[in-house]
């Protein structure tokens, strides 16, 4: 990403900022493609569909969602809440898109044309297009006004219409009346594992697909190579089905898309939860380290542990996680990347604290390099539960002198379950005017715990009240990433989500603060939905 600066930043710049996606889309692109295709790690565009787009779909479906290209930033400082997976994530799926769209041959000519017209000069939006247009003969403006110039994500869904012929149908996501070209590939898949396959470019809201479906199809899989940015909606028989087809695709990327349906699902509200984790301890200890990585772990929007406390809330979701944990590493090879991911994965979510203990003092699985990074985790963990003081926090300190020891330590403290930790985690969070950013990220970060949740109940409506006053004392990314960070995510509630709707009635909200705290909010306000759908939940108040 950071090299492919060189060209998309360096070599031809934007010439102003509603232009970010110019450098930050094209990295992020570029990025995954040529790792992807002279490094050993071929398999990172299924990391894309698993962990990026999870976050850039996140952000897509807030009220603060914007197209990613010509948001007319006025200054830098509001160019600065441009940064979000819109302009990375979308932005790079909309290449790869539009790749697939005309193709390689003319889609790298009109790269190349535009680098070479304006190298060690600034360039706009409209320049690119042109190359684009010149290199492919296709009407290139069109397909950049409707995939560029709106926001929103299309679904994509395929029936069956009982003669073995498949349509696919395209629900459109945006405001108005937009109407985005999708270049993908269709997949049927059968029970025995073979498959079949067809390209088409979607154009109209159903399209037949030219794809004979045997009846030993097992599912029939719109997007099957992620080449598009959609949502991928599975009927009901394909979702209960979800893990034996699983286990019947050989191809990484196409149950990359599988396992993000599923998960578009669970955020809409549509697939109980139950659901998802049954799949999950089915389907996940076959799949690759880099997909277990993302799909059981901490990472917001993707990773099962880090929808502990919302989607996942109830005591027995933890437990049925920590099983699928330690299956998996009594599975894995000693001293294998495996073996660290799911020990991670049980650190975060065991409840026996004697074997986070016995772990800390080195009596671990054989082949589990205990590192400094891996005994802090088993300590924040142990410090969430209430086993460990300041006293053992100050002697892990003493051991690592190293800027991340300090800051794990910090992540400690804020995570103590005791009334007098969580005020002078507070008193920091909100008036410490000297705390760095990645100390206030720290402290932000645990605070609030899904299992603390009556501890921390009287900071939720404090939150709304103390938080936005901290633009007073800290400015740009430091007050919205501790905003973000911050947010009570845990009270799930409608209470909470009336107390945020009361707080975007102040006047004197920073804007930054403003779209990190409605983006949180939208985030719970689908977690309400979930609840309210699947587990009988009803707020009192």
């Amino acid at each position: 990403h950071e090299m492919a600066h060189q060209w998309f930043g360096d070599l031809v710049t934007m010439r102003w900022w509603d232009d970010l996606w110019l450098n930050e889309s094209f990295a992020e692109y570029m990025g995954y493609r040529v790792t992807s295709e002279v490094t050993a790690f071929t398999d990172v565009w299924a990391e894309f569909a698993l962990d990026r787009k999870a976050w850039g779909m996140a952000a897509d479906q807030r009220t603060s969602t914007h197209p990613v290209a010509g948001n007319g930033a006025r200054d830098a400082q509001e160019a600065l809440t441009g940064f979000d997976g819109i302009s990375y994530t979308k932005g790079a799926a909309s290449l790869r898109q539009l790749n697939a769209y005309l193709g390689d041959e003319a889609f790298l000519a009109g790269v190349v044309d535009h680098l070479q017209r304006h190298s060690y000069g600034n360039a706009t939006f409209a320049d690119l297009v042109q190359s684009w247009e010149q290199a492919s003969g296709k009407g290139v403006p069109g397909w950049a006004d409707a995939w560029l110039r709106t926001s929103g994500v299309d679904t994509l869904a395929c029936q069956l219409d009982g003669q073995g012929q498949a349509v696919i149908t395209r629900r459109n996501g945006s405001p108005g009346d937009v109407s985005r070209p999708h270049a993908i590939t269709v997949t049927s898949y059968d029970t025995d594992g073979r498959s079949t396959s067809t390209s088409l470019v979607i154009t109209e809201p159903t399209t037949p697909v030219q794809l004979q479906v045997s009846g030993t199809s097992s599912l029939v899989l719109p997007d099957s190579g992620d080449q598009t940015w959609a949502k991928i909606a599975l009927d009901e028989a394909a979702t209960e089905r979800a893990a034996d087809t699983l286990a019947t695709i050989g191809d990484p990327l196409a149950r990359a898309v599988v396992w993000g349906s599923l998960r578009e699902g669970l955020y809409d509200g549509l697939l109980d939860p139950q659901s998802y984790l049954s799949t999950l301890e089915s389907a996940l200890p076959a799949e690759t380290d880099l997909a277990v990585e993302v799909i059981l772990g901490a990472a917001p929007f993707a990773g099962a542990i880090g929808a502990l406390g919302t989607y996942f809330a109830a005591p027995s979701h933890r437990d049925r996680l920590g099983e699928v944990a330690d299956t998996l590493l009594t599975a894995a090879p000693p001293g294998s990347n495996r073996q660290l991911i799911a020990a991670r994965a049980v650190i975060d979510t065991t409840r026996d604290v004697a074997r986070l203990q016995r772990w800390l003092d080195g009596d671990v699985p054989s082949g589990l390099a205990v590192d400094d990074d891996l005994r802090w985790r088993v300590l924040i963990a142990l410090c969430a539960q209430g086993v460990k003081s300041d006293t053992d926090i100050d002697a892990a300190t003493a051991r690592d002198t190293s800027s991340q020891g300090a800051l794990h330590a910090l992540r400690c403290r804020a995570s103590i379950p005791t009334a007098d930790a969580k005020a002078r985690t507070w008193d920091s969070l909100t008036r410490d005017a000297t705390l760095s950013n990645y100390q206030l990220y720290a402290l932000a970060e645990r605070f609030f715990h899904p299992e603390q949740i009556q501890l921390t109940s009287a900071y939720v409506s404090r939150y709304f009240e103390d938080i936005p006053d901290t633009a007073k004392i800290r400015t740009g990314w430091m007050v919205d990433r501790t905003a973000g960070l911050a947010y009570p995510r845990y009270a799930v509630t409608e209470g909470t989500v009336a107390l945020a709707d009361q707080c975007f009635d102040r006047t004197d909200l920073d804007t930054g603060l403003r779209r990190a705290v409605s983006d949180r909010t939208d985030d719970l306000r689908r977690v309400v939905t979930s609840r309210a759908r699947f587990s009988g939940w009803v707020d009192p108040a």
